[in-house]
């Protein structure tokens, strides 16, 4: 396909995270990847998606075409383990299926750029391509964390990194340890996506209490256990006046359950199954504050989500969160662990939002979406860091 203006792409984003419609709640940092595309495809891009299929209702947005090939299964990939044959087949099919549709997409069409959200799986897609068309790669922390630190697929994330045209990671200090596993520089481009504001205020955050709220994955990395412990450790006094929402599921599901029920606290600790983009916009705009508990992570969308909404954060000190959040303001930063988090819960559960506007202000305008796609696909590919196929 030609363009008239050098400067308009031709892109296939080929990304294991996409919502099915724009209230699904199971697709975490998908919403990113369709928000990205629809930003992209106002700024004049050609873009299409490819991603593996789940089971469910389909909307679609007319200015981007998705395909979904077949696998094996219909869950979002994030909730799959590895230590289940099962889901380690479905997981085979992502590559294997996924791998043949790409090629017969790029083969077909010859877009100007493949752009894998993330390294895994995406990436291992995109770099079995043989074609000249460029790819780039957009690292997240279980690409770099996980993947790129087990002996098993640590060469295979390198070789990827290394054969991409263009790097890009959603965190500063995972764009250091990207560049370093490949050998070459990344580039630091946060991620975010645009939630729909001015929401009427949901019942569940009921008058009188000071109202905190968690969005995301029921994992270890996540640290949701952490939260649940540290509310343990607080006074009965205390948590009298504060109640917790807890969105989302996954592996830690009925552990959580069992934690909050085993320590008697099911009036003050709310589960409330996985959130949606409005549900997450109207809590995180009324809420007092956002909690991110995570023992490990880069930076989180749930931190941009917060600021857009104008909700104050309490964070651990892990990844990026501590650095950003001290140098833009907009919450308060705790170690790690379920005493440092009890004495933030102490800390925010005192303090007016106002003291917190500016600073989440600043940290609003620094995940703008439209600078963030013009970073990413506004630039030519470095087409001369791209080594031939030959040589993959």
């Amino acid at each position: 396909m030609e363009f008239a203006d050098d400067s308009v792409m031709d892109v296939i984003i080929v990304t294991s995270s996409y919502p099915l419609r724009p209230d699904d709640a199971e697709a975490a940092a998908g919403h990113f990847v369709r928000d990205f595309a629809l930003e992209a495809a106002a700024q004049g891009h050609r873009v299409r998606v490819l991603t593996q299929s789940r089971a469910g209702e389909v909307v679609v947005d007319p200015s981007i075409e998705v395909r979904r090939y077949e696998w094996t299964g219909d869950r979002p990939l994030s909730t799959l383990q590895v230590t289940n044959p099962v889901d380690w087949v479905a997981m085979l099919t992502v590559v294997r299926n996924g791998r043949r549709a790409l090629k017969d997409w790029v083969r077909s069409s010859r877009p100007d750029l493949v752009l894998s959200m993330w390294a895994v799986p995406g990436g291992w897609l995109a770099q079995a391509v043989e074609s000249n068309v460029p790819y780039a790669v957009w690292t997240l922390g279980s690409d770099i964390w996980v993947y790129g630190r087990r002996r098993a697929t640590r060469g295979r994330v390198r070789k990827v990194l290394r054969g991409a045209s263009r790097l890009f990671s959603d965190g500063m200090s995972l764009s250091e340890e990207t560049a370093q596993l490949a050998g070459r520089p990344c580039e630091f481009v946060p991620s975010t996506r645009r939630l729909p504001l001015g929401l009427d205020r949901p019942i569940e955050l009921e008058h009188g209490y000071r109202h905190f709220v968690y969005i995301g994955r029921f994992h270890p990395h996540k640290g949701v256990d952490l939260l649940v412990d540290a509310v343990e450790l607080l006074r009965s006094e205390e948590t009298q006046g504060l109640r917790f929402h807890l969105f989302g599921g996954g592996a830690m599901e009925s552990e959580i359950r069992d934690r909050i029920r085993s320590a008697q606290l099911e009036e003050t600790v709310r589960l409330h199954g996985y959130a949606d983009r409005t549900v997450a916009a109207a809590f995180l705009e009324h809420a007092d504050v956002a909690v991110i508990p995570s023992r490990i992570e880069s930076i989180p969308v749930i931190l941009s989500d917060a600021a857009q909404a104008g909700c104050p954060i309490l964070a651990t000190n892990v990844g990026d969160m501590g650095s950003v959040l001290r140098n833009h303001g907009g919450g308060h930063v705790v170690e790690a662990n379920a005493v440092g988090l009890s004495e933030g819960i102490r800390v925010m559960a005192k303090a007016a939002r106002s003291e917190f506007v500016e600073g989440l202000e600043r940290l609003r305008r620094e995940f703008a979406l439209d600078s963030i796609v013009r970073t990413v696909l506004d630039d030519e590919p470095r087409l001369d860091v791209l080594p031939s196929i030959e040589g993959r």
